[in-house]
C-alpha cells in the first residue's frame, strides 16, 4: 500500500513503484501527510507521479544527468532543462526540482505564449 500525500488538502499522485516505499521510509511527510513537510520529497508540480527512481540511480542515488533521460535537448518552453534555474543546477535555487512548476519561472503573461 502506498502512502497518501496531500497538497493543500488535495491528494497528489504518488508513484506506484514499489521502490518508492523505501524512499519514503526516511523522506516522509509529517503526521498530516503534507507534501513537502518534514523531509518529504515526493515529486509534485511538473514531476508529480514520478518515481524517485526515475531520476535517482539505484544504489548510488546519483541524479546527475537524469533530466536527459526523459527530456529532449529542450523543454516544452524551448529551454535546455539542464540549465534551468532549479536545484538540479544550483542547490540554492528557489525552484526545488521535486516541486518545480511552470509558474515557478513563468509569469501569467508568459503563460499565454504557450
Amino acid at each position: 500500500m502506498k502512502i497518501e500525500i496531500f497538497s493543500n488538502g488535495k491528494p497528489i499522485k504518488v508513484s506506484d513503484d514499489p521502490a518508492q516505499k523505501l524512499c519514503t521510509q526516511c523522506h516522509s511527510p509529517n503526521f498530516n501527510h503534507g507534501s513537502g513537510s518534514q523531509d518529504d520529497r515526493t515529486p509534485t508540480g511538473v514531476h508529480e507521479g514520478l518515481s524517485c527512481m526515475a531520476c535517482h540511480s539505484p544504489h548510488s542515488n546519483d541524479a546527475r544527468n537524469s533530466c536527459k533521460n526523459c527530456h529532449p535537448a529542450i523543454s516544452n518552453c524551448n529551454l535546455d532543462v539542464t540549465t534551468m534555474n532549479t536545484t538540479y543546477v544550483d542547490i540554492k535555487s528557489p525552484n526545488n526540482i521535486h516541486s518545480v512548476s511552470c509558474t515557478g519561472c513563468h509569469t501569467e503573461k508568459e503563460k499565454k505564449k504557450f
